[in-house]
């Protein structure tokens, strides 16, 4: 069986896009294919553009869900005779 050696690829940066591609043509034929898989799977995973919008997106629905539940267990009836009668105490202690 042969040995063979699995390196990093050299990276090539595109100047116009910015993009980093690897490349691969001096390496046996299943390291390369090798290292395309790996590159398409980081290159998939790395890339984060547009994620601080779609946490912002889910953190004002959380926090508009919250909310909902708060206001919902505040204004129910056993809650809110209970917060009645807490200020009431509070207000008329002298």
């Amino acid at each position: 069986m042969a040995n063979i050696q699995l390196k990093a690829a050299p990276i090539e940066t595109d100047p116009a896009s910015g993009v980093a591609e690897e490349t691969y043509t001096d390496q046996h034929p299943i390291a390369r294919w090798w290292n395309q898989i790996i590159g398409a799977i980081y290159s998939r995973y790395a890339d984060d553009r547009g994620m601080s919008t779609i946490e912002y997106a889910l953190g004002c629905v959380a926090a508009a869900a919250l909310g909902a539940l708060l206001y919902t267990v505040v204004t129910s009836d056993t809650v809110e005779q209970a917060l009645s009668g807490i200020f009431e105490k509070a207000l008329n202690t002298k």
